[in-house]
């Protein structure tokens, strides 16, 4: 082999990892853009079982949803709408899903999901007026509305800078049957017995009772 194959096959090398270098970039997101990497579990407030993915659950237990929202940077993020996907179909296992989207982010759209086992065949419901952004201590923030929720929408959370921690949370509530009512026995009162005796051949008998 020459010199100059040796070299062209060298030229064509550098020229492969390059290409691959600067995809890998272009995959991890354009320079000076901000993400959100969410993570999403429950903790059962009945139970206090504490936060998990997946969690457990009976009927009538209380449940407390969390979002971790964070921002690597290096750029930030303004109008971050947050939207939460909760089934209110009946079964075993009920899976939720929190998505955060935003213009400035990059992907743009990114979601997270979390699961309640329950014991028992049960809907979740959403506990309207529960849901707040808390700061990076999980303190609260402010309230959010229950536009939150996917049914409405989604609701604006705000900004998101770079490095900047946020959760948000709002409770649920695992269905409470309502047990069946036990049958009724019927009861009978004699309030009023008349016996009338008529041409002593004639018996007339009246009564007057209540159920």
């Amino acid at each position: 082999m020459n010199i100059f194959s040796k070299l062209a096959k060298a030229t064509a090398a550098v020229t492969l990892l390059s290409t691959m270098a600067f995809s890998s970039i272009g995959y991890a997101g354009t320079s000076g853009s901000g993400q959100i990497t969410p993570a999403y579990e429950a903790e059962n407030l009945t139970q206090n079982t504490g936060f998990a993915n997946p969690t457990t659950a009976n009927a009538c237990d209380t449940l407390e949803y969390r979002a971790r929202l964070w921002n690597p940077g290096p750029g930030n993020l303004s109008n971050v709408m947050v939207q939460v996907s909760l089934s209110n179909e009946v079964g075993t296992a009920n899976t939720s899903t929190i998505s955060t989207t935003s213009s400035d982010a990059d992907p743009v759209s990114i979601s997270a999901q979390t699961t309640v086992n329950l014991s028992s065949a049960q809907s979740i419901s959403y506990v309207a007026g529960t849901a707040q952004l808390l700061d990076s201590n999980t303190n609260v923030v402010k309230s959010l509305p229950d536009s939150i929720m996917n049914y409405q929408g989604g609701t604006n959370i705000g900004s998101l800078n770079g490095s900047q921690l946020e959760f948000v949370q709002f409770e649920a509530k695992v269905n409470c049957p309502t047990p069946p009512k036990p049958p009724v026995t019927p009861t009978f009162t004699c309030n009023t017995l008349g016996i009338t005796i008529e041409d002593n051949r004639t018996v007339k008998v009246s009564a007057l009772g209540t159920t």
